[in-house]
């Protein structure tokens, strides 16, 4: 943890490559990982509890310099290891402590996706509002308001566009 007294210290540039280094440590740790998890993520071990426009422009370039490897869903952008390859990409995290939970809109599609695949493999064929429902438990989403429905429903439409499953009669089935 760096100790800081204001987010103008984060700002400086001789803290650059310490950001650069734990931006590098965290997705070396958490890929696949949303840009705001990330900075959220980077913020904290400063100290910092807000992402505000002059930090999230101070992450903008620097992410855009580190030439990241990501994955663009909508307005949403996700980054992944140097060598993580999407096409065999087949894990999906569940949390085991509160502080492993993410917010809905920080899962990947890929990831979700990978959750279907195993759901439906267990489960053979279920109606894609059961399978909204296994997922987002799956996932660690308690309720299902509208953030938690949009995520799922990227990540079965995912799985099916990845071939994991297609939709029969109404239902969504295992390959």
């Amino acid at each position: 943890m760096v100790r800081t007294t204001s987010s103008d210290d984060f700002l400086l540039p001789s803290n650059r490559q310490k950001i650069c280094e734990q931006i590098f440590k965290v997705i070396e740790t958490e890929a696949t990982i949303s840009r705001n998890l990330l900075s959220k993520s980077v913020l904290a071990a400063w100290g910092i509890s807000r992402l505000g426009t002059r930090l999230s422009a101070q992450f903008e370039t620097l992410f855009l310099s580190l030439q990241l490897k990501t994955a663009r869903y909508n307005s949403n952008v996700f980054f992944r290891k140097e060598d993580q390859d999407p096409l065999h990409y087949d894990m999906y995290r569940v949390h085991k402590t509160e502080a492993d939970k993410r917010e809905a809109e920080d899962l990947c599609p890929d990831e979700v996706a990978n959750a279907v695949k195993h759901i439906v493999t267990n489960q053979i064929s279920l109606s894609k509002e059961e399978l909204l429902r296994e997922t987002a438990k799956i996932s660690g989403c308690a309720r299902i308001g509208n953030n938690v429905e949009q995520a799922m429903m990227k990540g079965i439409e995912a799985a099916i566009k990845k071939g994991f499953v297609r939709e029969a009669n109404r239902r969504v089935v295992s390959v």
